[in-house]
């Protein structure tokens, strides 16, 4: 039997030099695979670390820095923006921690810092109580210029200055409305000369307001049009006019204070 043309045909032996570079070609490019797997390996894994480190219970809320609170515990403060459950520092909103700052009756304004590794500062502007204004179960709650309730109290805090015939107040945090905003701008309003001689302002209908003074008397201001100088006359009358007896003051001009005594 005669031999295929296949199998007959000789074999072509390839040149060593030929062969080592192909070797040498293949082993390059594997290496070169090599490296680039072992590079990004290296990018996954450190990411991965990054991730597990800011996930870490070292990263947790450590303590909050508040600062600037002085009507409000900073147990509260802590307890309210939710930073007592110590959350991881990464998950903190500043937002949404001024946001429920924000809610409490004091707080009028706030800043939330995030402070790598472990800490959150916090600094809040309170409001200053004004007046107060009797509850309908005979407490009292306090109040800022904006009608804000900021307190609820037992007891009328010495030296205060009542407003009357406004709105009932509700919980600390809620509002009287607008109603109040016209005498309570005239209890902030008040000269130094002569806060600790008003008891009360009075809203009348019509939006009249009047000052009841300690231990007797009526000051007439008619409405809060041209308050600075109504107050302005205020102050100069209880500075150089003697007041003994006084029935009542009317300073609805205040150009032309009018005053009538007992």
């Amino acid at each position: 039997m005669s031999a295929s043309p296949a199998s007959a045909r000789p074999r072509v032996r390839m040149d060593p030099r030929i062969k080592r570079r192909r070797i040498e070609v293949i082993r390059s490019e594997g290496r070169r695979r090599l490296r680039h797997f072992g590079a990004a390996f290296g990018v996954v894994a450190l990411a991965a670390c990054a991730v597990g480190a800011t996930r870490s219970p070292l990263m947790d809320v450590d303590y909050v820095d508040v600062r600037g609170a002085e009507q409000t515990p900073r147990e509260e403060l802590v307890r309210a923006t939710g930073l007592d459950r110590r959350p991881q520092l990464i998950d903190v909103r500043p937002a949404e921690v001024v946001r429920r700052a924000l809610a409490l009756p004091w707080v009028a304004d706030a800043e939330a810092v995030k402070q790598w590794p472990r800490s959150v500062r916090l600094v809040v502007t309170e409001r200053s109580a004004i007046a107060v204004v009797r509850s309908e179960a005979g407490e009292w709650a306090a109040l800022d210029r904006e009608g804000r309730v900021l307190a609820v109290v037992p007891d009328r805090p010495p030296g205060s200055i009542a407003v009357t015939n406004v709105p009932l107040p509700g919980t600390p945090g809620t509002s009287l409305g607008p109603a109040a905003l016209a005498p309570l701008a005239v209890a902030d309003a008040l000269p130094a000369e002569a806060r600790e001689r008003v008891g009360e302002v009075v809203a009348l209908e019509g939006g009249e307001l009047e000052l009841r003074l300690l231990p007797a008397g009526v000051v007439r201001l008619g409405s809060a049009e041209q308050l600075e100088a109504k107050m302005q006359a205020l102050a100069t009358m209880v500075s150089k006019v003697d007041l003994r007896r006084l029935a009542v003051l009317d300073l609805r001009v205040p150009s032309a204070p009018v005053l009538t005594r007992r």
